[in-house]
């Protein structure tokens, strides 16, 4: 078998659990969005279809109106297929419904949500501060583990010298707890993930086999996405899909809006997904401080 083989079958179980998980829990919004791109990553437009419309069910039923109508949109560009016009046509009819049909107040292309973050060199200044505020924020994970008995103490204390002691290095370096237990103790990393996973709530999602597109990775700095460990995988009703490897950090989930420019949906990124894209995306160069 070979490796695109591989990964898309790895896709198509990683499609299979978030199937189950929607039936469980058939109003969760970031389920369908993840199911939707995953479906179109391996060609299956009846899976992506369907999912689309159910996400359009989801949100007019939450009064998101706006991204309800971008849905649509989306299932209409599926011209030749029946089930995607039926499914525009329930969508379109409940905006109608709610007086949320073409025309009505707060409609639009949704063109503004699409909108870019900058991209490109951001210069030392804004590498030094994005590292220090990701030193601060990835040392309280070390130290959660230290407290909670995740992980053994003399590891989370030779984690926490190589995050705090070791002086910024020129150039765009990751900074990350679980970046840096990869690389130094691989065999815990599967457990700090899981404790991690559980403690932020957040769906963890294989990326690299999402194949994340260039022109999404560049919607944040190129910098900021290897400092801060983060990957934007995808767009859906004008929002940016963004994986994360800190996924208790607040003030990184507004930085990131804030640099992306739209609304953003976050998920959980292993340390291996992370190295893996780095990998095919960089080389070798984005590396762990330390």
């Amino acid at each position: 078998m070979s490796t695109e083989e591989e990964e898309m079958q790895q896709l198509r179980e990683t499609i299979a659990e978030l199937e189950k998980f929607h039936q469980a829990m058939p109003e969760d919004r970031q389920t369908l969005e993840i199911l939707a791109v995953a479906y179109g990553k391996v060609g299956d437009a009846a899976g992506q279809i369907r999912a689309l419309g159910s996400l359009a069910g989801v949100l007019v039923r939450q009064k998101d109106w706006e991204h309800a109508r971008i849905i649509a949109e989306n299932l209409r560009s599926f011209k030749d297929d029946p089930a995607a016009q039926a499914a525009a046509d329930k969508a379109e009819a409940a905006l109608a419904a709610a007086g949320q049909g073409p025309g009505a107040a707060g409609s639009g292309s949704g063109a503004a949500a699409l909108r870019p973050g900058t991209a490109g060199a951001e210069g030392q200044e804004a590498i030094d501060i994005w590292s220090s505020t990701a030193t601060a924020a990835e040392a309280d994970i070390v130290w959660h583990w230290k407290d909670h008995k995740v992980l053994p103490e003399d590891v989370c204390m030779e984690l926490l010298h190589v995050l705090m002691d070791n002086p910024a290095r020129r150039g765009a370096w990751l900074v990350s707890a679980l970046g840096v237990l990869e690389e130094r103790h691989a065999e815990l990393s599967d457990l700090a993930f899981d404790a991690h996973r559980k403690r932020c709530k957040l769906t963890p999602v294989p990326v690299e086999i999402m194949d994340p597109q260039r022109e999404v990775i560049a919607s944040l700095p190129e910098d900021f996405v290897k400092i801060k460990g983060v990957m934007p995988f995808g767009r859906i009703a004008g929002e940016l899909l963004v994986a994360v490897m800190n996924g208790v950090n607040k003030d990184l989930r507004q930085e990131i809006e804030a640099l992306a420019g739209c609304p953003c949906h976050f998920y959980l990124m292993h340390p291996r997904s992370w190295f893996a894209l780095s990998r095919a995306l960089w080389g070798d160069d984005t590396k762990a401080r330390g």
